[in-house]
């Protein structure tokens, strides 16, 4: 930095760039069954990233997640597209809250307190460090702002500093309280005894604590003057960006009776398996719009040929010199009907 006298600072601070990489699908895998019905893709990321599951190649809602996806019943041929989405950003660690007990020990025992708090973004609540002259099981609840349990945990707390794991979710929203269950306080202290038997601060209270980043803030208590139970939390803020791959068509292939000679259109494909090329010969019984496509075992479409208008015995010869080889999946649609079989390119 340079001051307005013009001289320079003597250190320089780091300042680190991360390029995180592009996420891809390295690989699907599709399914083929004989008439209608469900059946399972897969797909692998390169990441480690979640998995997503689109109807269409680009924009639309994920109907989808995981490596694996059973589909609805089926009776067509239906492309499906995975997605690898990398969380990227966010997902710091850190700590917020009054560090450690100060002041007096209980507040009485009839008498449970709570700390309330606001949460800003979307963050994991993993453990709190609790100061307990009496050991035994307490039942530790996140709340809401009219006091519906969220979440709960029971934790099992020896004498002394403890730091419990509680691992409870939180999404953005006002008011919310960490406190401890009444019921399960007596059924382990004895009836009338509410209190979790912790230490809250009198002293060298200051709300409000908020984590470095403002995701989540602790703002009063039960009890303004106090500070219950719940010191130093830990908390994992949420990856708050997504990037996401190109999405990789994965296809379910439905054949029906004849895969390789269709009853209804006397449909052939020969020679099979071949390697040069291959005829495709049907008879359509009425005049219709037709269009023959090819598509690898990964659910590429290789081949998108429209034939127009067809009636009759119609031949159509595709080169297939440069397939690879592997096993095609032909699809044949008159007249908003499918037809489909197997060639292989050896």
């Amino acid at each position: 930095a340079t001051s307005a006298a013009g001289c320079n600072s003597v250190a320089r601070t780091a300042v680190l760039a991360t390029v995180t990489p592009t996420p891809t699908i390295t690989g699907t895998t599709p399914a083929t069954r004989c008439g209608a019905g469900t059946l399972t893709l897969g797909a692998t990321a390169s990441s480690g990233g979640t998995v997503n599951w689109y109807t269409a190649s680009s924009g639309g809602t994920a109907i989808a997640t995981g490596t694996s996806f059973v589909t609805p019943s089926l009776s067509s041929t239906t492309t499906y597209y995975a997605e690898d989405a990398l969380s990227y950003g966010g997902g710091v660690t850190g700590n917020v809250g009054q560090v450690n007990h100060a002041g007096t020990n209980f507040n009485g025992n009839t008498y449970n307190g709570f700390l309330v708090f606001d949460v800003i973004a979307n963050a994991t609540l993993n453990s709190v460090k609790v100061y307990a002259d009496v050991a035994g099981d307490r039942t530790i609840e996140l709340r809401n702002s009219v006091g519906t349990v969220l979440n709960s945990a029971v934790v099992n707390i020896p004498a002394g500093i403890t730091v419990i794991n509680l691992g409870f979710p939180m999404t953005p929203g006002t008011n919310y309280e960490l406190g401890s269950n009444d019921a399960a306080n007596e059924a382990i202290f004895g009836a009338g005894n509410i209190s979790p038997q912790l230490r809250r601060s009198t002293t060298g209270v200051a709300y409000p604590y908020t984590l470095a980043g403002g995701a989540v803030s602790i703002t009063s208590s039960s009890a303004p003057a106090n500070y219950y139970y719940f010191y130093d939390w830990n908390i994992t803020t949420d990856p708050t960006n997504i990037c996401g791959s190109v999405r990789t068509p994965a296809t379910v292939f439905v054949n029906y009776a004849g895969i390789e000679d269709n009853a209804d259109l006397n449909l052939h494909v020969y020679p099979n398996p071949t390697s040069d090329f291959v005829q495709v010969e049907f008879t359509s019984p009425e005049v219709g719009e037709a269009t023959l496509s090819v598509y690898d075992m990964v659910g590429k479409k290789v081949l998108d040929l429209n034939l127009g208008t067809v009636n009759g015995t119609v031949l159509k010869t595709i080169n297939t010199s440069t397939y690879a080889k592997g096993i095609y999946n032909v699809k044949l649609s008159i007249n908003n009907s499918d037809y489909n079989t197997k060639v292989v390119v050896k």
